[in-house]
């Protein structure tokens, strides 16, 4: 209640407010007309309208978008102050320039097309060309009007173009005649009685082959798939289970055995073997670390044997072999003594060192 009651209050204010500006407005019109002329005066703005003083945030908006716009196009003014008359002047020079070129060249096109004749001798030949052009058109539709004319000579193309036009559509009415009586006296009889014998004949051999079928269907497949599905393919499943069973048993009995086999057999064989491996190898690393230990006593030897085997590749590539065959020999000699010498000190060794030197004292002796 109290809310309603301030709003018929506010109410009342502007309806009185109004009802004020309209009675100012009356009074003012009643003056007017008792001024004493008698004669109709409109009211003035003043009487008409109040006068509302800006609010402050108004203008301290317009005076910032003022602001704004000025700082905006100071630079662009700053500019047009320091260049803006070059630039008139410039386009000033550029329009006079046009200006004079094109009255320039009217002035000589004017010279040239009429006081040096050039406009009519050029309008002249235009105009004959044109006309010879119409002219020949003329001609040629007359001379084809002479020779159409002439001898009937028209009238007998259209004519004998007519026999043609008139042998085709003859034509055309004939065959459509014949096809009419053709089709009139057609009989279809006979087409669909050999037809109906055809079915005929045809529906015992159908009922032949579907009562095959049949039979096949009753008789063959649905027994044997009967019998699979109830005899063979459980049959199959119980071989199977059979057959695992089997297996499992086999496996069951024979453990002992395996287990026998590989403790009593397989893992003694292993061991064996690996031994036998393992020795083999540590007496093929004792008798290579005799022979370095060999070699670092007798180096002098071993480059006595170099440089016999690189006289011996030599002598097959230079052509004084026979000189060298002698130095061969004797060089051979020695380095057998020594080697006899070492082996007896390397006895593991001795059959290897003889198949060396065997092959190569051949090679020197041939």
């Amino acid at each position: 209640m109290k809310d309603s009651n301030k709003e018929l209050e506010e109410r009342e204010k502007e309806n009185e407010k109004v009802t004020f500006s309209f009675d100012q407005l009356i009074q003012a019109q009643e003056k007017s007309d008792t001024d004493g002329s008698g004669e109709y005066t409109p009211p003035t703005p003043d009487e008409m309208f109040v006068t509302e003083e800006v609010p402050n945030q108004i203008k301290l908006q317009a005076d910032a978008i003022k602001q704004t716009f000025s700082d905006l196009f100071a630079p662009l003014k700053q500019s047009w102050d320091a260049y803006g008359p070059v630039v008139l002047a410039a386009v000033s020079n550029a329009f006079s320039a046009i200006k004079q070129l094109a009255g320039d060249v009217g002035a000589s096109f004017m010279q040239v097309w009429n006081a040096e004749g050039y406009g009519k001798a050029i309008t002249d030949d235009l105009l004959i060309t044109f006309a010879n052009l119409a002219q020949t058109v003329a001609n040629l539709v007359t001379q084809f009007d002479k020779a159409w004319v002439a001898g009937d000579t028209g009238t007998n193309i259209l004519r004998h173009l007519g026999d043609i036009i008139l042998e085709i559509t003859g034509f055309l009415r004939e065959a459509s005649e014949s096809l009419k009586n053709w089709a009139a006296d057609l009989d279809f009889s006979p087409l669909l009685t050999s037809f109906d014998r055809v079915l005929v004949a045809i529906r015992p051999i159908v009922g032949d082959i579907t009562d095959a079928i049949l039979r096949l269907l009753d008789n063959a497949l649905l027994p044997l798939a009967k019998w699979g599905i109830e005899q063979a393919l459980p049959a199959v499943f119980d071989l199977i289970s059979a057959a695992l069973a089997v297996l499992h048993s086999v496996i069951s009995a024979n453990r002992p055995l395996s287990e026998w086999f590989w403790e009593e057999f397989w893992k003694p064989f292993g061991e064996w073997t690996g031994k036998v491996v393992i020795s083999a190898i540590n007496q093929v690393v004792d008798w290579l670390l005799k022979f370095s230990d060999w070699i670092n006593q007798n180096q002098s030897a071993i480059q006595n044997f170099s440089l016999i085997m690189e006289s011996f590749f030599a002598a097959w590539l230079v052509v004084e072999f026979a000189k060298n065959v002698q130095k061969v020999i004797g060089e051979l000699s020695s380095f057998a003594k020594v080697i006899v010498g070492a082996v007896k000190g390397a006895s593991s060794f001795s059959t290897a060192l003889l198949a060396l030197a065997s092959p190569t004292t051949l090679a020197v002796a041939r």
